[in-house]
């Protein structure tokens, strides 16, 4: 059973890395790879659980993010648009569709929940729920990291 745990992890893991090496890779890829062996490495999937785990959890992504596409195209038009020619009818069109997005994300949560309990066990599905805020924030600690200019020399 270790073994098999080992195969899958560094099977993985090799995916994660072959989509470093690839030049032309869009960032969201690698961080798409990089979010697959964390929550692979955090969860402790089995071949056979990541062979049923990870179909659920793309089509949720898949359905999240066409729903927060429509929250951002109703955001786009607020945020860009001239404050001089905006209507409080453009305004409660974005509140209303913040209200949505946030219903809907719920619901989808939800749905997701009930579907991926049928593939791993309670303990895992809230191990997982707690590794995607991890994957984030280390993400955003990386993200921050990059940017952050290096001292200039002899001012160390």
């Amino acid at each position: 059973m270790k073994t098999r745990n080992v195969i899958s992890l560094l099977f993985v893991l090799l995916f994660a890395v072959s989509g470093f090496a690839q030049p032309k890779q869009k960032p969201s890829e690698r961080i798409d790879a990089m979010k697959v062996a964390y929550l692979t490495k955090k969860l402790e999937l089995t071949s056979d659980e990541a062979e049923k785990f990870w179909p659920v959890y793309n089509d949720y992504q898949d359905k999240r993010d066409a729903l927060r596409e429509e929250l951002l195209k109703a955001k786009r038009k607020v945020k860009n648009g001239d404050p001089n020619t905006l209507t409080d009818a453009d305004y409660e069109a974005y509140l209303q569709a913040e209200i949505t997005y946030q219903q809907k994300d719920a619901e989808l949560l939800k749905d997701f929940i009930g579907r991926v309990r049928k593939v791993l066990s309670k303990r895992k599905v809230a191990l997982l729920l707690i590794a995607e805020d991890d994957f984030k924030k280390e993400l955003l600690k990386r993200m921050s990291a990059d940017k952050k200019p290096e001292p200039k020399k002899g001012q160390d």
